[in-house]
């Protein structure tokens, strides 16, 4: 039998790679001169090696160090293993993993989320804003926790409060967390199972039920009092105002118009091109401009300068915050920025617009038959004049004729 000794003896010269010193226990000696036990066997016909740690006094962080006595203890259990059919390799590598799920904490993983996901799919500097908000604001009693023990008693802790108090944050909080432990189970952090900040786990652990949110909206007979009471140019929120105006008159979402880029401008042809990356549809969206907002957007200080139409005050290269237009659109007001879209639907169901033309300038999806009714041209040309006597509407410069817009 080999003894320690032996072994020594071995390492001083340089007689080969491996030494075996019984029961499949080999001695390796690397590129480098460092020491690392093993255990080789055949299976199937292929050599199989599962190292077992490194030789005492070889200095690698982490590794486990034996003498040629400690060495043959651990074999006696990996060949235990073996003879009972697990698959050494494997198994180290589902250790391996735990061991990393063990001091990887949900904060590790929303960084990750954030890098190879967010940022390739949000499509304003906003949306990364709000999702940090919410993970600090919100997620902050879990963001230290090993994300493979985070739980459903997790996340009811830091959802049930909203129930009585804001049930409309239970959904937006529920969307980041389970997005993060997704991206967990990817990573093969998390066991495999139902995603503790899932719809259908939520049902179960919250008393509030997700139902489709509906935004509020106002009437279309109130909206040009609205828009006429919005500040003018001397004011404050002289931008934040002109954003919104031009938000109702072009029945664009408030991203889609906090956003707008200059490049996405085209003045002399009187349209706006938004671009796919940020259309809700994946899908670029013409919207034709009515007068009143070429010449709100004509009026706008530092015309075709920098990036956005409408750049944040306080952060060079950024929009408006996404919360701008919240001081305009107060309780009083009764709705919300997303529910003047709602408020143009309706004015257009009132007024016999046809309802795949409504659909279209909402940028709402097409069927084919529709899409080859409306073909660009024809329904940008449609679009235009649309948009133009709405537009006379918010402003109140006519009437609206009905059979303009049947088809």
């Amino acid at each position: 039998m080999t003894t320690q000794a032996a072994v020594e003896n071995w390492m001083k010269g340089d007689t080969g790679r491996r030494l075996h010193v019984g029961d499949g226990l080999y001695l390796c000696r690397n590129a480098s001169g460092r020491f690392s036990w093993a255990v080789i066997w055949m299976k199937d016909g292929k050599r199989r090696e599962h190292g077992i740690g490194a030789y005492v006094g070889t200095g690698v962080a982490g590794v486990a160090e034996f003498r040629l006595r400690e060495a043959r203890w651990s074999t006696a259990s990996t060949t235990d293993k073996r003879k009972a059919g697990v698959d050494l390799i494997q198994a180290a590598k589902v250790e391996a993993k735990a061991r990393v799920a063990a001091v990887t904490t949900f904060a590790d993983v929303a960084e990750t989320y954030i890098k190879d996901v967010g940022l390739r799919t949000w499509k304003t500097p906003q949306q990364e804003s709000e999702f940090l908000r919410i993970l600090t604001t919100y997620c902050s009693s879990i963001l230290k926790t090993p994300v493979a023990e985070v739980g459903v008693g997790d996340v009811k802790r830091i959802l049930a409060p909203w129930v009585t108090k804001r049930p409309t944050m239970i959904g937006t909080v529920a969307s980041v967390i389970r997005r993060v432990l997704d991206t967990a189970f990817a990573l093969e952090l998390r066991p495999l199972g139902v995603n503790p900040a899932s719809e259908q786990v939520l049902e179960k652990i919250l008393v509030v039920r997700h139902k489709t949110r509906h935004f509020a909206s106002m009437t279309w007979q109130a909206a040009p009092a609205f828009y006429a009471s919005l500040p003018g140019a001397n004011s404050p929120q002289a931008q934040a105002a002109a954003a919104l105006r031009l938000l109702m008159l072009t029945a664009l979402r408030r991203g889609e118009v906090i956003g707008l880029r200059w490049d996405e401008v085209d003045l002399d042809a009187g349209l706006l091109t938004i671009k796919a990356e940020r259309m809700k549809a994946a899908a670029p969206h013409i919207v034709p401009l009515s007068t009143q907002a070429v010449a709100l957007i004509k009026g706008l200080p530092g015309v075709n300068r920098g990036t956005f139409v409408f750049p944040s005050p306080r952060k060079k290269g950024r929009s408006i915050a996404s919360t701008a237009f919240v001081p305009l659109m107060g309780p009083a007001s009764g709705a919300t920025p997303h529910g003047m879209r709602a408020t143009f639907r309706g004015w257009c169901e009132d007024h016999g617009v046809d309802a795949s033309l409504a659909e279209h300038a909402l940028a709402h999806a097409l069927t084919d038959s529709v899409q080859k009714a409306y073909r660009r041209t024809t329904a940008i040309d449609l679009r235009r004049t649309l948009m133009q006597d709405w537009a006379n509407h918010l402003t109140l410069s006519i009437q609206i004729e009905v059979t303009r817009h049947v088809a």
